[in-house]
């Protein structure tokens, strides 16, 4: 039987405690330090999207506003060009011809409002520029004998009403000379009743005489009646005669003057065509308006048909620097804020080891849009840092069109949050009632 000694039996009695305590401190220091690295070490918050780089002035497109025919294309797919450049050159034949019709039809108004106005005023000949008479006769000479023609037919009118006056006033003229012989006659009767009267007071004359000069005087009154009405008569078609004669030189110059407005307005249309047509006539070579590079070059092959308002290329500005058009998830918009950094990293099948690019957020959508699919977002755009991915000595160039993926910083949470947020929100919404 062994016998156990004083030592062995002291280590006995504490050795088992011990260990239990060290394992106690160090699950209790673990979870300690675990706890502390969960609360100080800080997780990146970040929103992810995919964007296209885009030119922050926009591609400005290339088109004709009447469209056309090609005859030649000058430039290329990413050929760089100034202001000013040819682009496309299209036909010139038809837009010639439009534009030397119109100005042959301006040619001819221009004589006929001449002749309006000379007929207005009553001149005999056309007010225009010699170089004009002289280089168009012909025209001239058709409108000078319509001139002379509206002039014989006016004279016609006139000579015509003139002499149904003239009748009219020898009528009067007739009537009222015999009016005054009437006059004189009942003034000649008006003193032979007088005569008469003093006759009859001493016995000289008898009531017949006094009857028979009574029955002229009434027959003289008659006639001086019936003459004084016809005077009247003679008077007011003398008046109407007048007045046709006006109304008649009224109607022709109120039909001038309704041709002259119809000439003026035409001619007014016929000179915003001429601008219109000159202006096209200058555009058939389509030139650059910026200084930058051909982008979506759409004319092909001369001959092709461009139609009115067709878009016959892009043009990515020089200079311009470029930015990243991205759309942005409608539930991350409001972690999102201007001056947020973010990373940029380059989608391709070439993509691999090229190190991502630093941008910044500097433009987030006042208003959510729509995409093809009609799934919402809103605009946000990044300006990276510089303008090129770079893979050791490699560089791959930021140019418009080329998708990229981007990731936004919203900020920073701690481990401890995320593994604690579940009963944080249970929390939260413990003593609330659905």
């Amino acid at each position: 039987m062994s016998t156990v000694t004083g030592v062995e039996q002291f280590e006995q009695t504490f050795k088992a405690p011990l260990a239990s305590s060290l394992k106690l401190y160090a699950m209790v220091g673990f979870v300690a330090a675990f706890f502390a690295w969960s609360t100080i070490f800080q997780l990146d918050v970040a929103s992810h999207s995919v964007g296209e780089v885009k030119p922050a002035g926009q591609t400005k497109p290339i088109q004709h506003l009447e469209g056309g025919i090609v005859r030649e294309i000058l430039v290329a797919e990413g050929q760089r060009v100034e202001a000013g450049d040819p682009l496309v050159a299209l036909e010139r034949v038809a837009a010639q011809t439009d534009l030397s019709t119109l100005k042959n039809q301006l040619l001819i108004l221009q004589i006929k409002r001449a002749r309006l106005l000379a007929q207005l005023d009553g001149r005999e000949a056309l007010d225009l520029p010699s170089e004009l008479v002289q280089e168009n006769r012909t025209m001239v000479q058709s409108e000078q004998q319509l001139l002379e023609a509206y002039q014989l037919k006016m004279r016609a009118i006139n000579r015509n009403q003139l002499a149904r006056i003239e009748q009219r006033e020898a009528e009067r003229a007739e009537l009222q000379a015999r009016l005054d012989h009437f006059l004189v006659k009942r003034g000649i009767v008006d003193d032979q009743i007088r005569i008469n009267k003093n006759l009859r007071s001493k016995g000289l004359s008898n009531d017949l005489e006094k009857l028979a000069l009574d029955k002229e005087k009434a027959t003289i009154d008659g006639t001086i009646a019936e003459t004084e009405f016809g005077m009247k008569r003679v008077d007011a078609a003398i008046r109407q005669e007048t007045l046709a004669l006006d109304r008649l030189v009224a109607e022709e110059e109120e039909k001038i003057q309704t041709e002259l407005v119809e000439a003026e307005s035409d001619l007014s249309d016929l000179n915003d065509a001429i601008v219109k047509a000159q202006d096209t006539s200058d555009r058939l070579v389509v030139s650059a308006p910026i200084a930058g590079t051909v982008l979506n070059l759409q004319v092909v092959t001369e001959g092709a048909v461009i139609a009115p308002g067709g878009t016959l290329l892009s043009i990515v500005p020089t200079g311009d620097e470029l930015l990243i058009d991205l759309n942005l998830p409608v539930g991350d918009v409001g972690l999102v804020a201007l001056n947020q950094p973010a990373r940029v990293d380059l989608m391709s099948a070439t993509a691999r080891g090229y190190q991502p690019l630093e941008a910044k957020v500097v433009y987030v959508g006042a208003d959510r849009l729509l995409d093809e699919q009609g799934a919402p977002f809103y605009r946000v755009r990044l300006k990276p840092a510089t303008d090129e991915f770079v893979r050791g000595s490699t560089t791959f160039p930021l140019v418009p069109g080329v998708t990229v993926s981007a990731t936004i910083l919203t900020g920073k949470r701690s481990v401890f949050d995320y593994l604690f947020e579940p009963f944080t929100r249970l929390s939260r919404a413990a003593l609330t009632e659905p």
